[in-house]
């Protein structure tokens, strides 16, 4: 089963990179006729590892200072988390929860991501050492680095 689940990744992440473009052709702008403001539809891509087999993909719906959309961190050969985020952005800063499944178990943690021209920035969780739960810290640094992608879905 561990070997369909890299091919399915591999094979998304080739058709996400042949699908990039240049940032003002990523975000699907559509206005809402009952407000009149631009809802933005922005994606981003992140691969990891030492063949670039770890994936994490981020399709977020900016609507004013509401943030929605689906968030998922595919390791290679570990349990998956897939789920949705919800939030705010204020200054290209975003605040959410990602509630997510894993292993069938439902869970949440908070995430914060910073956008900057076409990239995506996420601040990096650290773990309780007793727990091994993982957290926010404040002074967590926005290390995970996402290119923007066409978003295909």
């Amino acid at each position: 089963m561990k070997p369909v689940l890299f091919f399915s990744a591999l094979l998304f992440i080739t058709a996400c990179f042949q699908n990039q473009q240049n940032n003002s052709d990523t975000a699907d702008n559509v206005k809402d006729p009952h407000r009149g403001e631009k809802i933005d539809t922005l994606c981003f891509l992140r691969t990891s590892g030492l063949v670039h087999q770890d994936t994490s993909y981020i399709r977020i719906v900016v609507d004013g200072a509401k943030v929605e959309g689906s968030y998922a961190h595919i390791p290679y050969e570990k349990d998956s988390r897939k789920g949705v985020v919800r939030g705010s952005i204020n200054d290209g800063l975003i605040q959410a929860v990602w509630s997510f499944m894993q292993e069938g178990i439902k869970d949440s943690l908070p995430v914060e991501f910073k956008i900057q021209g076409n990239k995506l920035f996420q601040k990096e969780y650290s773990a309780d050492p007793e727990t091994g739960h993982q957290f926010l810290s404040d002074t967590a640094a926005y290390s995970l680095e996402y290119e923007q992608v066409r978003c295909t879905y």
